[in-house]
């Protein structure tokens, strides 16, 4: 039971990890677009 508890907590820290670095590269992508955008 241990073991399948450790199992989901990894995976589910994994995909919040990696969650938030999608988060975070969308938002840099964003800003470059609003920045192109002032720019003209």
């Amino acid at each position: 039971m241990k073991n399948k508890m450790k199992i989901l907590l990894t995976s589910v820290a994994s995909v919040l990890v990696a969650g938030s670095m999608v988060a975070g590269i969308v938002a840099k992508k964003r800003d470059n677009e609003k920045k192109r955008a002032s720019k003209k």
